[in-house]
């Protein structure tokens, strides 16, 4: 006991400014498990299991021209979110935060990005191209997008869970600053991430690695 003694008062004199100065540094935000905030629905086929709810058909043109679909996003992950054109400090932190997740995995050939325009009949033309740009989307991996103002407002609450009902013909969402998480199946997994809290973006960092591992181990 008497030997013990010496080596816990060095590592109080030398080792605990560095614990506290990593905890300091680096936070103590804890990743909640996939299994225990991913969302279950009971099961449309009418099983008696609850089941991820699953990203339905949709047809959206990208900022690059193509017509992209769900089919576009076969076996990938990929994060969805919704902006609006005359949305400033908000909207712009959200697609900052995208940028940060596609520039975090940007070697991963599994994982994509969706930023869709909720637009309105009468909106002045937005210029996807130049903010894709702007933020330095990755052509083929990060795709803005947009549709007629139905078809968008449609996709966004019914597929991706936008908006508290489907607003009526012509009008649009409110604006909203959370992330959507697909995995490889098309199923809705995780939290709706809110970009305003930087840890909640650390968590969707962090349950995408989650996916790529149990995509990964499935297939074994």
């Amino acid at each position: 006991m008497r030997k013990i003694g010496p080596f816990i008062t060095l590592f109080i004199i030398l080792g605990l400014p560095l614990v506290i100065y990593l905890v300091l540094r680096t936070g103590t935000h804890v990743v909640k498990p996939l299994r225990t905030i991913s969302q279950k629905i009971a099961d449309p086929g009418g099983g008696p299991d609850s089941v991820y709810k699953a990203v339905g058909k949709f047809a959206l043109q990208s900022h690059t021209g193509a017509t992209i679909t769900q089919d576009s996003f076969a076996d990938h992950i990929w994060v969805a979110n919704v902006f609006k054109a005359d949305c400033q400090d908000e909207c712009a932190t959200l697609l900052q935060s995208v940028r940060d997740i596609q520039e975090y995995y940007t070697s991963s050939s599994d994982v994509r990005f969706l930023s869709v325009l909720l637009n309105a009949p009468g909106d002045t033309a937005v210029d996807l191209k130049a903010v894709a740009r702007h933020y330095e989307a990755i052509d083929g991996k990060w795709h803005f997008a947009q549709g007629t103002p139905d078809s968008v407002a449609e996709f966004a609450h019914l597929e991706l869970d936008y908006g508290d009902a489907l607003p009526d013909s012509g009008a649009t969402l409110k604006a909203d600053y959370t992330l959507r998480l697909v995995d490889h199946y098309g199923l809705f997994r995780g939290a709706y991430y809110n970009v305003l809290e930087p840890k909640e973006v650390d968590s969707a960092i962090s349950h995408i690695r989650l996916l790529q591992r149990e995509f990964e181990q499935s297939r074994r």
